[in-house]
C-alpha cells in the first residue's frame, strides 16, 4: 500500500499543478472510492486552487437525491454502470452550470470495491467518468487486489484522465 500512497501523492501534486495552470476546477461525485479522490487531493497545499467540490454517493438514494441519477437508470443497469457513471456526470454539470465564473472538470467513480460482487460485475470493476467542456467519457476498468489496492487504483486512474484534459 505504501507504494500505492507515494503514486496517488505524486499525482496529487500533478492534478493541481495542471488544473491550476488552466485556470481549471474540481467536481468530483465518487462511490466506492468514498470520497478518496477528493481527499488526496486536499492533502497537498493548494488543493483549495482547485478542488471546488465533492460529493461521497455510496448509497442510491444518495445518487438520486443529490445528483439527480433517474431511478429508473439504476434499476435497469444498477449502481456499478457506464449508464449510472454518466448520470453522475451529468448531475455534476447541473451542479457546475450554476457557477459560469468557473471551468470544471467533473468526475464520476463508481465501482465494486470488493470483496462483494457477482458474475457480471466482479470486484474491480470500476467506470470512471470524466466531463469537461461540454463532453463526458466514461472509461472501464477491471483492477485487481484487496478492496484498499482496487480504491487506490481507482483514484490513481482518474487522476491520470484529469491530467489529461484539453
Amino acid at each position: 500500500m505504501n507504494n500505492f500512497h507515494q503514486i496517488i501523492h505524486n499525482l496529487a501534486v500533478q492534478t493541481i499543478e495542471f488544473m491550476a495552470g488552466r485556470g481549471l476546477r474540481l467536481l468530483c461525485a465518487e462511490s466506492c472510492t468514498g470520497g478518496q479522490l477528493a481527499g488526496s487531493i486536499t492533502t497537498i497545499a493548494g488543493a483549495s486552487r482547485i478542488l471546488w467540490g465533492s460529493l461521497v454517493v455510496y448509497d442510491n438514494q444518495a445518487k438520486m437525491d443529490l445528483l439527480a441519477v433517474p431511478p429508473d437508470i439504476l434499476q435497469q443497469f444498477g449502481a456499478v454502470s457506464p449508464q449510472t457513471c454518466r448520470s453522475m456526470l451529468h448531475g455534476l454539470d447541473r451542479i457546475g452550470q450554476k457557477h459560469p465564473e468557473h471551468q470544471f472538470v467533473n468526475v464520476a467513480i463508481t465501482g465494486v470495491a470488493g470483496p462483494g460482487a457477482s458474475a457480471l460485475k466482479p470486484a474491480g470493476l470500476v467506470y470512471i467518468g470524466l466531463g469537461y467542456a461540454g463532453k463526458d467519457q466514461i472509461y472501464e476498468h477491471y483492477f485487481s487486489g484487496e478492496r484498499n489496492a482496487v480504491q487506490a487504483q481507482a483514484v490513481i486512474q482518474a487522476m491520470e484522465y484529469i491530467t489529461k484534459v484539453h
